[in-house]
């Protein structure tokens, strides 16, 4: 049994030998980054879905600011498309959730006290956060019962005094405790909604879910990096030896190390620092949801500018 480093091409290509330790450390390598670009793609999976609901939400009270359906099948598509969009939120927040473990056992060799870390992480965020508890309760509902959104509000409604008013057009989607009784919904989760009132903002609850999935995930990032960039140095490294044996435009294109045996390769596994490039690129996009229970976009125009338009057509 050999090991070498070459290129998986038709065309000119090098055959570098190199040792079983060299070959297994590059193997681990892959393995670290396809799990922590995997851990970051779920989550953004997460942030996707997120992103798609409030886009959801905004353009289903668009359509009410500027053409005021009333009508039953306006009524019914915009409820199923905003329950499709809480569902699949809740399926790729669990995806992140059941499979992190897995990834982390993967990245660190079944340490299990770096694995224990990370869950420790999340339980943290389920102990201080309400929204969390009650969109993993509801996760398991919907899977076996029922529909995440038990009612909603929307319509216009004055704000401002006067030549500053405006109409305000608002969509609100409730959560009501007195649906979940009965059912196999959390008990304890329900009991502390049932204190809260008759019908909950079911997006307070969503934003603050996440805002606990992202914080958690920032602490992973944390636990995850040094051994990220450790496996990058390698493969780059790796990547700069070939491309010195044999120079040129695209020496790295198709890089591969391989276990052989009688010149017959057994196994090959592709040196790439792509996994690595997109992970940054993830990393940068998902960075910043601290307070994200606390923010909402507006279009509304302001009231300086309503007081300006009026001075005008007064002049």
């Amino acid at each position: 049994m050999s090991y070498i480093l070459t290129r998986a091409v038709l065309g000119k290509r090098v055959v570098i030998p190199i040792e079983q330790t060299e070959h297994d450390d590059i193997v681990t390598a892959r393995k670290v980054i396809s799990n922590a670009l995997s851990i970051e793609q779920k989550f953004d999976f997460v942030m996707s879905n997120l992103f798609e609901l409030e886009m959801s939400l905004a353009h289903t009270t668009a359509e009410q600011m500027l053409y005021d359906y009333h009508d039953r099948d306006w009524f019914d598509e915009s409820r199923d498309m905003l329950n499709r969009r809480v569902m699949n939120l809740l399926s790729t927040a669990r995806s992140y959730v059941d499979t992190l473990p897995q990834h982390i056992n993967i990245i660190f060799g079944r340490d299990k006290s770096v694995t224990d870390a990370c869950l420790q992480f999340l339980r943290d965020e389920y102990d201080a956060r309400l929204g969390y508890r009650v969109m993993e309760a509801m996760r398991n509902y919907v899977q076996h019962e029922g529909m995440p959104i038990h009612g909603s509000t929307d319509g216009g409604s004055h704000t401002g005094e006067g030549d500053t008013w405006q109409i305000k057009y608002t969509l609100d989607m409730w959560l009501k405790p007195a649906e979940l009784k009965g059912t196999d919904f959390k008990a304890n989760v329900l009991a502390e909604l049932g204190k809260i009132g008759e019908k909950i903002d079911l997006k307070l609850l969503i934003r603050d879910y996440v805002e606990g999935l992202a914080a958690a995930n920032r602490k992973v990032r944390e636990v995850v990096e040094e051994v990220v960039a450790q496996s990058q140095q390698l493969i780059a490294s790796t990547l700069s030896r070939y491309e010195a044996a044999c120079p040129g435009p695209h020496a790295t294109i198709g890089v591969i190390v391989a276990q052989v045996e009688d010149e017959i390769p057994v196994s090959e596994h592709a040196v790439l620092l792509a996994p690595f490039e997109y992970r940054a690129r993830l990393l940068k996009k998902n960075q910043r949801y601290k307070n994200l229970r606390r923010r909402f976009i507006s279009t509304a125009v302001t009231e300086d500018s309503l007081a300006m338009q009026q001075k005008s057509s007064e002049e």
